[in-house]
This record gives structure tokens, sequence and C-alpha cells, in this order.
């Protein structure tokens, strides 16, 4: 169960991305408590707290409203990316900037122009980048963990653990199964892991089966490893790129979601009629890892921050489907 200090958090985060905007009433407690699942005195401490911030005014008859936020002066370069949405309601003065635009190692030093650096995404280029501005300048990295720097995750390792555990509970008999494509990058592998710490905490057997890049050669080889299955299969994907070779498998075999195999990915944001389904999967909320990279930056810049690097896992956010 969340505690007050979770929730205070969590609202905060909010009203610093612009979810809940300025001069606009706090959801009702009703739909808060439905939310959180805590008690009434919990909730109404948490909100206690962002009154007593200053980010929340109670007016009397009304309710409980959102202050305007007040913006941070640090200039912060934002590197990779982001969609305004994502970083809209950002208290610094963000600048945007390519990925292009670090490429070249003589660009680097533009970032010393800057308070600090948020990376989001950064890619091999970006991350030699971030590591030559180490000790320059105070910098946070969003889904990408590099050495001695801060940095903002997705945890989908801790995401994939939790729903094939679930479904080996369901399914005590059925095979697990692991379509791998990204066999060398890191966001990848977390999510192999959390499946494979699954299958080893429940003392199960599985199988992980390293699948092509083409999609009728994924087909092909699902086609030939499902026929050597005698039993209904838990099946991950590293990624949303898997689905299409395996729904046509499913169509083949005329399976039944559920009853003959269950499926989860990664990044699955397509509509139900997409697919012919809509499938089990988990999409990164940005906007929520962009907040509390931005509350991390603002840490260090204004000397609050922990001496020793962090690194702060966000729990994606599931998605049902008819898997």
């Amino acid at each position: 169960m969340a505690s007050y200090q979770d929730i205070a958090r969590e609202l905060e985060k909010r009203i610093r991305i612009g979810a809940y905007p300025a001069n606009e009433a706090l959801p009702p407690r009703s739909v808060l408590l439905k939310e959180f699942g805590v008690a009434r005195a919990t909730l109404d401490r948490a909100v206690g707290e962002l009154l007593r911030s200053g980010l929340l005014t109670g007016r009397r008859g009304a309710g409980t409203f959102v202050m305007d936020c007040p913006r941070s002066e640090f200039r912060v370069a934002l590197v990779g990316d982001a969609t305004a949405g994502e970083y809209a309601g950002c208290r610094f003065k963000l600048v945007p900037m390519a990925a292009e635009a670090m490429s070249a190692r003589s660009e680097w030093r533009r970032l010393l122009d800057f308070d600090g650096v948020i990376w989001m995404r950064p890619d091999p280029r970006l991350c030699e980048a971030a590591a030559w501005l180490r000790g320059r300048r105070p910098q946070v990295t969003v889904n990408r963990e590099l050495p001695g720097i801060d940095g903002v995750l997705t945890d989908d390792r801790g995401a994939y653990r939790a729903i094939t555990a679930e479904r080996l509970t369901a399914h005590p008999d059925w095979e697990p199964v692991f379509l791998q494509w990204h066999e060398d990058r890191v966001p990848f592998l977390r999510r192999l892991d959390g499946f494979v710490d699954a299958c080893r905490e429940a003392g199960r057997f599985y199988e992980c089966w390293r699948m092509p890049p083409g999609f009728d050669d994924r087909a092909a080889e699902l086609r030939r490893r499902f026929a050597g299955l005698r039993r209904p299969a838990v099946v991950a994907a590293d990624c949303r790129a898997q689905t299409g070779s395996f729904m046509r498998l499913a169509w083949e075999r005329r399976w039944q979601f559920g009853r003959d195999v269950v499926y989860h990915d990664f990044d699955n944001h397509f509509e139900a009629d997409f697919w012919g389904m809509e499938v089990t999967s988990f999409l990164q909320d940005f906007r929520l890892l962009l907040a509390v990279a931005a509350d991390r930056l603002l840490e260090l810049l204004e000397g609050r921050g922990e001496a020793a690097p962090a690194i702060r896992l966000i729990p994606p956010v599931r998605r049902e489907g008819g898997t």
C-alpha cells in the first residue's frame, strides 16, 4: 500500500508536468482514494504536505486547487528525442536539442553554456558526450544507465518479472518461452532478465528463442519452434516488433488467447484493430520519466542532491489486452 509520502510525490510530479494545471481543482478525493487504494487519513496527510509546500491551496467551499508552479532560472539542455508534450510544465528554461547536434565531438563544448543537461535515451555517441561532461556540469540520463551519472529508468525488468510470475501461477503446466530479437542492447536484456527471474523463482524450465530480423523469417522460425511444443505456452517478447509474426502464427493455428497461449511485449501501442486484437504490453511514461529527471537535476543544481549518483526506477504503464 502506498504511503502518504509516495502519494505526495506522485501528486507533485503531476503538478510539475502539467497533468494537474495551475488554478484548476485537484481531482475529487473519492477519485484519488480509488486510484491509490488508501485510507482517507493517508490521502489527507499527503494533500496536507502539498498545501504546506505551496503547491496546493484550499478555497473555502470550493475545494483544493493547484497553484502556479514556480519556474527555476536554471538554463538546461534537453538532448535527444522528446515531444513538446513530454516536457510541458518543466520548471527550467529548457532548450531542446536534437541528438544530431551533439554527434560531433567538437560540438560538446556547447553544453558548457548550460547549467545542466538532461539526456533523453542517448545513443552510444551521446553516451560518450555524457561521459565527457561528467564533473563539468550536473546531468541526468533518461532510460540509460551510465557509470557515475544519475539516471531515471523504466523498470522493464520488474514489469516482466511481475507479469511472468502472475501467468506462471495461473498456468502451472504451460511452457514459458521468451522471444529475443535484441541480444546486445541493455533495455531489451533487462526484459529477458525479468522473465528469467520469474521462471527461476517459480522453479520452471524456460526456453529463449533468438528471432531473425525479417517478418517472414520470424514467422517461419515461430512455426518451426512451436511445432516442437506439446503444451500451451506463456510467451513474452522483448519488443513489439515480434508481435505481428506471432499474431500470424496464432491466426494460422486458430489459437484462442487464454486457452492456448498468453502473450505480452513492450511498447506496443497499436490499437486493437491493428492486429485484430489488443495485446498485453507495457508503455513507458516519458512525461513522468522526464519530470523525475528534472526534479533530480534541480536537486543537483541547488546542492540538495546526494553525493553518489542514483538510479531511479519508474514502473511502466501496463496495458491490458485480450491475450
